[in-house]
């Protein structure tokens, strides 16, 4: 077994996926024990090139030169136990599975069957954490897209309280493709959270969900993932199989105005305007935006012409 300052110990690997060679590693590290899926190119051996990376899918580039992989490759570390090994064993084989899968909806446009994983969610998933009374809520675009806006989500991003984050992971079990774990997501982003991709190994949506360990920085943009899932104004919203609490509109919208995309603009303005406007977390998320009369110009055209 690897020990601390020692060599990582192969689970399972090489493995084919996605156009990519996959391998499987546990560690002794001195920040706590750590499983690390590692993805490269793998080139005709693996049915390659891929058709891209799978850097949206929470992996990143090594800080120095790959142990496992050469320069051309891509790692997501979970800090989990040993103890662990199975779980953690049966997500890096799903995710190698779907890999291809992710990759085409990803950089081909291939069909994201969304309603199917939202229907899971209230069927699965909400229920339980209703009877728990622990806060949850879908944001990001698919909160647009479920309250009637014209957009076209490739994932489902999901905040959890804190204590409901392995409860998740166990609701969802079958459809995990990466542990429930402390692991960082962006650049230096530290969460505790997991993936799944619901549905077929063919045809499916990735779900990610994360609870942060501590209150998120200040200098961090204020947006729906910046606050405590207690704290976020939510819209419930009926899908069959039951309803899902969904982040009020303005967080989408602010977040479009900040980066200037017109059509996300026009679609969350159109949902505000029709659920009406919640003028005081508004103007709040505005006055925390790096730009405040930039963003508040633009949502003030759009909510303009979605009133018309």
């Amino acid at each position: 077994m690897a020990t601390a300052g020692g060599s990582p110990e192969l689970i399972s690997g090489p493995d084919l996926g996605g156009g990519l060679l996959h391998q499987l590693t546990f560690e002794e590290r001195p920040d706590g024990p750590s499983f690390t899926f590692h993805a490269q190119d793998g080139g005709a051996d693996a049915g390659g090139p891929p058709i891209g990376s799978p850097l949206p899918f929470g992996f990143h580039h090594p800080a120095a030169y790959c142990g496992l992989g050469g320069p051309r490759c891509f790692e997501r570390r979970f800090l989990v136990p040993r103890t662990s090994l199975l779980s953690v064993r049966a997500a890096y084989n799903r995710i190698r599975f779907v890999m291809s899968s992710m990759l085409e909806q990803e950089y081909r446009a291939a069909p994201v069957p969304l309603l199917g994983a939202v229907r899971e969610l209230a069927h699965r998933v909400g229920p339980e954490l209703a009877r728990r009374r622990i806060p949850w809520f879908i944001g990001g675009s698919t909160a647009i897209r479920l309250l009637g806006g014209d957009v076209s989500p490739r994932d489902v991003d999901v905040a959890v309280a804190s204590e409901g984050t392995t409860l998740v992971g166990e609701l969802l079990t079958d459809y995990l493709i990466e542990p429930v774990a402390r692991t960082i997501w962006g650049a230096d982003h530290e969460v505790v959270g997991g993936r799944a991709y619901i549905g077929t190994l063919s045809s499916g949506t990735r779900v990610e969900w994360a609870a942060a360990p501590d209150i998120m920085s200040s200098t961090r943009a204020r947006d729906e993932w910046s606050l405590p899932a207690s704290n976020v104004p939510v819209v419930e919203v009926a899908v069959e199989g039951g309803t899902l609490p969904v982040a009020r509109p303005e967080f989408a919208l602010v977040k479009a105005a900040r980066g200037g995309h017109e059509d996300r603009i026009k679609a969350a303005a159109g949902v505000v305007s029709k659920l009406g406007v919640d003028r005081a977390l508004l103007d709040e998320l505005i006055a925390a935006s790096s730009e405040p009369p930039r963003v508040r110009a633009a949502i003030a055209i759009h909510l303009s012409a979605a009133a018309g």
